[in-house]
């Protein structure tokens, strides 16, 4: 696969690798191309009030204009091939049986309920082929009783 521009690989790894930002496209975008949106003023720019009427909002903060640029541009790398082939490779990287398990052994130990990383542990788990579902094709769901054998019939005999 061929190299990606710096700031591209910079995204694909924060996107991929990053605790904080795992997963949010807008915000590994923001710290890849050097958005420094927590010095971004958030206050918003307001008309001033005549009379009765309210005031109106004339513009965006700054921080908001940025988060957009962030977001339409992060929107736009992710559709590309080369980009996806990268943050897949990244996560089948970090993504193996070890770490699974080790991700498991710490659910196992913690005191709450975390069902969703469970059941996705226990997906990723079937996707790999560590556990297998049986599934009953004899008799339809029905509990099955007894087994009655029956002779099997030579090729050449027929019913009479």
């Amino acid at each position: 696969m061929e190299e990606l521009p710096l700031k591209r690989e910079l995204f694909c790894r924060f996107y991929t690798q990053n605790e904080d930002l795992f997963g949010n496209a807008t915000h590994s975008y923001a710290e890849a191309y050097d958005y420094k949106l927590d010095t971004l003023d958030t206050e918003a720019v307001w008309s001033e009030p005549e009379g009765d009427s309210p005031r109106e909002r004339l513009d965006d903060s700054p921080y908001e204009k940025a988060v957009h640029v962030c977001a339409v541009e992060a929107f736009r790398l992710l559709r590309i091939p080369e980009v996806q082939a990268r943050i897949t490779a990244l996560l089948n990287e970090i993504l193996k049986d070890e770490v699974v398990d080790s991700q498991l052994a710490k659910l196992i130990m913690q005191d709450k309920e975390p069902a969703a990383k469970i059941a996705a542990i226990r997906e990723y788990n079937k996707i790999r082929q560590r556990i297998v579902d049986k599934t009953d094709i004899t008799s339809g769901g029905l509990p099955i009783t007894g087994f009655n054998y029956v002779e099997p019939k030579p090729d050449n005999q027929t019913d009479a």
